[in-house]
């Protein structure tokens, strides 16, 4: 960790030099300057020559990905900050790691979309979204069981992925959620239809402004056990709740195997942190 106050590329590049020829596996760059919003650094080249790197987070930089990309073919687990991204080189960066399991990444506000469909190993997904224009952001997810969404502005979480790509998803996380819209609230019910082997349930809502919009809870029916295999829920909102006890009553009417079912209203934040960590 350190501020581009206190060194250079050039430096930077040395010292990943010096790493790449000692068979380095887990390298973690964060450029605290772009806090104070001094510029973004370019990204070392080098850390493209450490072939036995499995861990590797990065925040604060341009990446770019050189022509002669062969690959980080021993990287698992792939940690994306508030990075800037050359035109294709986040899907670049991300296809030439077969073995890649677990991806954290903080979209940039002029990613449209990403297709992982060559991380055929994924398992682990975790986005923070903070741009309101996008439409399928996410197009393919082969072996998902982890799912972790945050999503920011205007941004409706049926605009991110599709309820379909999720048939080996075991467990959800979806954060910031605005459950006084009915369409986000009808939007977690078909993805729980699909996600018939989810297991565990976590869904924040900080609504506590707003109108809910009318319940329909008709809406909501289904006639089979779609969620055999879930056990654990937690859902916290904000000051409105009818729309979640609406989800909760579905929940509940379909679900064989539940053991834990928590339904907070009205914590702020922090609170809710404490109370799950």
């Amino acid at each position: 960790m350190f501020s581009n106050f206190l060194i250079t590329n050039e430096y930077l590049n040395k010292w990943i030099l010096f790493l790449s020829r000692r068979g380095i596996k887990n390298i973690v760059l964060l450029n605290c300057g772009t806090f104070n919003r001094l510029p973004h650094m370019k990204m070392p080249f080098f850390v493209f020559s450490c072939q036995e790197l499995t861990h590797f987070r990065l925040s604060g930089f341009n990446l770019s990905v050189p022509p002669n990309f062969d690959g980080l073919k021993s990287l698992r687990v792939l940690h994306l900050g508030c990075n800037r991204y050359e035109l294709g080189s986040l899907e670049s960066l991300i296809a030439g790691c077969p073995l890649l399991e677990e991806l954290n990444i903080i979209f940039p506000p002029d990613a449209k979309s990403i297709c992982l469909k060559n991380a055929k190993n994924l398992i682990d997904l975790s986005l923070t979204v903070n741009q309101d224009r996008v439409s399928g952001l996410i197009k393919s997810l082969p072996k998902i069981q982890r799912l972790d969404i945050e999503s920011y502005g205007n941004k409706l979480y049926a605009d991110i992925i599709h309820p379909s790509q999720l048939i080996s998803l075991k467990y959800l996380e979806l954060f910031t959620l605005n459950m006084n819209d009915r369409g986000e609230v009808l939007y977690i019910v078909s993805v729980l239809k699909s996600a018939s082997n989810l297991v565990e349930l976590t869904i924040q809502s900080n609504n506590y402004d707003g109108v809910e919009e009318p319940n329909q809870s008709e809406e909501l029916e289904c006639n089979s056990c779609c969620l055999s295999q879930l056990q654990t829920v937690r859902i916290r909102v904000g000051g409105r709740f009818k729309n979640a006890m609406s989800l909760i009553r579905f929940i509940l009417a379909n679900s064989s195997s539940l053991k834990t079912l928590t339904f907070k209203v009205g914590f702020g934040i922090r609170i809710l942190m404490q109370q799950f960590c």
